[in-house]
């Protein structure tokens, strides 16, 4: 019986004890969903927030001063970055870019926080990323990088395909197209201006009717259109642009930009006193809505105008302000650039590491071109590279050497197979003798073979594959019965 009422109650403990830990374990399953349930509530709540703030400020006016707008979304951006919210992050970076590219100013923000915007889109498969490349795009044309910023237009009309909504690829298009017009211009290479001119004209027409900036970019991009034929001095194509959009502007920020052409327009037409009132209204607008570049132009036209007329007094006075203009904006640019971190934009600079890399990699490619060579060496004996001659038929009369013929190859220039029949006069002749069913492509391909043109090179030129280059010179071998022994570019060399 004693035993019984010991085991008894050494049970009842053991029990008591089991049910203890269960209530326990219970009550801190309790307390940990509590908390987490807490912790997650509470960072919804600062996601909500973050969400708000970020939709007041991309429903309000970029000039609108009530909002601190530079302070209060770089404070989203670091409340977004504490929390791990990466949408956040990004919308706040879109919108401090805009407002930056809309004032004209900090590009080397632009393009700091572009780069950051830019991984994240990438890591997060966003559908932002076009707009992100078109801001960097931007930034470094506004710098002066223009290359870096055609490459970055580029890769943004590339990705604008994954943008399902028409109305913003065409915006943003739009904006892509305008400024690689600019940088062809630039460059002097005026049809590639014109075709992306051309580009902006048809995107702005597609953006609907709806959308309240739409008639903006129709204007800008007549105004662009304008300036190019004022540039060719094809005044009336320039006047219809210019009549055009006397017409529909509605914005007075736009009308800086039509006085200045209207001026340009007036002094190629002789109309000083035209010209000169233009161009004192385009002035003045400059000043208030703060367009430094164009106000440079303005000063820098009315110097030449000046000089001109011999009036050395009012030649100075223009071309020290256009000077001090210049000078200002190259400042701050310099400025600019210098706070540019580089290290971070992979297409700039290289770390040492990867430096290390790049270096081992081409010590790694000169010991592996020096094998080959030397275990090529022999049948390179065997097979000497020819030394192209002209046809013993060809005249003494030749207009181009084979270097030039050369240089138009690798221009895939329209005259270049004409050019060769006249270096070349008895090739075509005796090729088609063998077989008269070569197609032209053919003939151009045997033209490319006497040159010495690798399948490779061919391939680039003519924009197509190395797999279809070397089926076509099978065709061609078989066509015109050269042996599996015998070397084709040897063969062409003879004929």
């Amino acid at each position: 019986m004693y035993l019984t009422e010991i085991n008894n109650k050494i049970k009842k403990s053991i029990f008591a004890k089991i049910k203890t830990q269960r209530y326990m374990k219970s009550y801190i399953l309790i307390i940990f969903i509590f908390i987490t349930g807490n912790v997650f509530s509470q960072k919804n709540d600062i996601i909500k927030s973050i969400d708000d703030k970020i939709s007041s400020h991309r429903n309000a006016r970029l000039n609108d001063e009530t909002l601190n707008k530079e302070a209060e979304l770089t404070e989203i951006y670091y409340q977004s970055k504490e929390n791990n919210y990466e949408k956040g992050q990004l919308d706040a970076i879109l919108l401090l870019c805009k407002y930056y590219i809309s004032r004209k100013e900090k590009y080397d923000e632009v393009i700091d926080k572009g780069k950051i915007a830019e991984k994240i889109a990438i890591e997060t498969e966003s559908n932002s990323l076009p707009v992100i490349r078109n801001f960097l795009g931007i930034a470094f044309t506004e710098l002066g990088l223009e290359d870096e910023g055609k490459k970055n237009f580029f890769k943004s009309i590339k990705d604008s395909k994954n943008i399902s909504n028409q109305e913003q690829r065409n915006i943003l298009n739009y904006k892509n197209y305008k400024y690689l017009a600019l940088y062809y211009q630039q460059k002097q290479k005026k049809d590639s201006a014109f075709f992306y001119l051309q580009r902006t004209l048809h995107e702005s027409s597609e953006i609907s009717k709806g959308f309240i900036f739409k008639n903006d970019y129709i204007v800008e991009s007549h105004l662009k259109m304008a300036e190019f034929y004022t540039q060719e001095k094809a005044l009336d194509k320039a006047r219809s642009h210019l009549d055009f959009v006397s017409k529909i502007n509605k914005n007075p920020f736009l009308n800086a930009d039509f006085f200045f052409l209207m001026g340009k327009f007036a002094l190629l037409n002789r109309d000083e006193k035209s010209f000169l009132n233009f161009y004192s209204r385009a002035d003045s607008l400059t000043s208030k809505i703060h367009y430094p570049t164009l106000k440079a132009r303005v000063y820098g036209d009315i110097a030449d105008y000046y000089h001109r007329k011999n009036d050395l007094k009012k030649h100075v006075y223009y071309l020290k302000l256009n000077s001090k203009i210049k000078d200002s904006i190259d400042r701050v640019m310099k400025s600019q650039i210098n706070k540019i971190n580089l290290n971070d934009y992979e297409e700039h600079s290289f770390s040492t590491r990867n430096l290390i890399y790049a270096l081992l990699l081409i010590i790694i490619f000169i010991v592996v071109l020096l094998n080959v060579y030397s275990k090529n060496n022999n049948l390179l004996e065997k097979v000497p590279i020819p030394i192209l001659k002209k046809d013993n038929c060809a005249t003494d009369k030749n207009p181009i050497s084979i270097s030039e013929l050369t240089c138009l190859a690798h221009e895939n220039d329209s005259s270049f197979y004409m050019k060769f029949k006249e270096v070349f006069p008895c090739f075509e002749e005796k090729i088609l003798s063998i077989n008269s069913s070569l197609k032209p492509l053919d003939l151009e391909i045997c033209a490319f073979i006497k040159l010495n043109f690798t399948t490779k090179q061919i391939a680039a030129i003519k924009n197509i594959s190395v797999r279809a280059v070397e089926g076509r010179k099978y065709r061609i071998r078989k066509a015109l019965f050269i042996s599996k022994d015998d070397n084709m570019y040897v063969w062409m060399s003879k004929i």
